[in-house]
């Protein structure tokens, strides 16, 4: 049985976040997992479909953090409450930004200082708090969302989501090096493009062309993200540190 029973999940509420957490409660009843696990879900302003996760869930409790990764002095209160709270065993980071393509001359400076707030500088934050706390309890697991864009060259005409997604690989890197020795393991995980929410800013038609010039033929799912994560959790990922996990479907190599 897996050892984690006490999850801190960032970005609890996107598509992603609530397929891992039904795939937390489906491996608890079939015995791959304890069969209690608590939950400190994320989410900025929405949380009816984690409250009706968790009454549906028969192995999950949650304790809800809500907060605006946007406002950094959101975040501060965010982690002054995690100071207070039992120490994770799991952390997962999955907040992002809207994808969109668009020219260097286009690109809205606030927007990228506005990714960056959500997807790095909150990371740093609240990494801060909870990486010293798992290295104290001397075991802990992370795992960070971030892109194919990351490997390889980048697709065109998204400066702003690559430069982001960049940074946050770097902060993921410099992270697992620095508890590398402390029984903490900090990876992140790049999936293909995904049909979530964060492409309602993309034409339709460059998501199908996406899936038509992929190597299998389709997008990512958020259920096969879901399932990679829970693999970064495990026992199996015990020996990787720093890795960027590739979920592209053999689109990068």
């Amino acid at each position: 049985m897996e050892r984690i029973n006490r999850y801190l999940i960032m970005g609890a509420s996107s598509e992603v976040g609530l397929s891992f957490l039904r795939l937390l409660d489906k491996r608890a009843e079939n015995g791959q997992l304890p069969e209690k696990i608590e939950v400190a879900v994320h989410y900025c302003s929405n949380d009816q479909e984690l409250k009706a996760l968790e009454a549906e869930a028969k192995h999950l409790s949650f304790s809800y953090l809500p907060c605006d990764l946007c406002d950094e002095n959101q975040v501060e209160e965010l982690v002054k409450k995690l100071s207070g709270m039992e120490t994770p065993q799991g952390f997962l980071y999955l907040p992002a930004g809207r994808m969109k393509y668009e020219k260097l001359k286009k690109m809205d400076i606030a927007r990228l200082d506005q990714d960056y707030q959500i997807q790095v500088r909150a990371l740093a934050m609240i990494a801060k708090e909870v990486l010293p706390a798992m290295a104290k309890a001397k075991f802990g697991k992370v795992a960070v969302m971030l892109s194919e864009c990351t490997l390889g060259m980048p697709p065109r005409f998204m400066a702003e989501y690559v430069t982001v997604k960049y940074a946050a690989l770097g902060l993921m890197k410099a992270l697992s090096l620095e508890y590398a020795d402390k029984n903490v393991n900090v990876n992140g995980l790049s999936p293909a493009m995904m049909e979530t929410k964060f492409l309602s800013d993309i034409d339709e038609r460059f998501v199908v062309l996406n899936a038509q010039e992929s190597v299998k033929k389709r997008n990512a799912t958020v259920e096969e993200a879901a399932e990679a994560l829970a693999f970064l959790m495990s026992k199996g990922s015990d020996y990787m540190n720093g890795v960027n996990l590739n979920l592209s479907g053999g689109n990068r190599g």
